[in-house]
């Protein structure tokens, strides 16, 4: 399933902050931190080999999206944030955009750890990260929602950010530390 729909999807501008929580264990591992990481492990949003990067709207957000990964392990979290200047597609903005994909809201919390096949949402990102008019997707968190409030994600990908546009990690004297691309 592809989406021929993507060239005519609504682009929002972001351009607000965006938090991350990281493992500081596996910040500090490397050499030089690597604060736009990518795995190439699938997520929900992409599938293996396509690099990408998420982010939380918010520090709750960004909280119970570790926790959920954390699976109960004590860890300590560096909490930074990412400053993108990007367009990205809203899949709830307007519910135009989910019929418009073919997709329903259960779609967009369909499990994808362990899929067999690549789910929905994966394929929909794998489509927006091989074009270069939007740069992620912006969409609503499941660990939030499992919390009992609203939050919501962006992911970023890769190959999908072409200047102008970026994802810039910056120090805390606003120094420019890491950006894509």
């Amino acid at each position: 399933m592809t989406y021929p729909a993507i060239s005519r999807l609504p682009g929002r501008p972001v351009s607000a902050e965006l938090c991350r929580f990281v493992e500081r264990a596996v910040l500090e591992r490397l050499l030089t931190p690597d604060f736009l990481f990518t795995s190439g492990r699938p997520g929900r949003y992409n599938t293996r080999g396509i690099q990408a990067v998420y982010a939380s709207e918010d520090q709750p957000t960004a909280g119970a999206e570790a926790e959920r990964y954390r699976n109960g392990r004590v860890t300590q979290n560096l909490v930074y944030w990412v400053h993108p200047t990007a367009l990205v597609f809203d899949i709830l903005e307007i519910a135009a955009n989910l019929n418009a994909l073919g997709l329903t809201t259960a779609d967009l919390y369909t499990p994808w750890m362990f899929a067999k096949i690549p789910t929905k949402t994966q394929l929909l990102g794998s489509d927006i990260a091989a074009q270069t008019r939007l740069a992620g997707i912006r969409f609503p968190s499941n660990a939030a929602r499992d919390r009992g409030f609203a939050g919501y994600n962006l992911v970023f990908f890769k190959d999908a950010l072409v200047s102008p546009r970026s994802l810039i990690v910056r120090d805390g004297g606003g120094n420019i530390i890491q950006q894509w691309p």
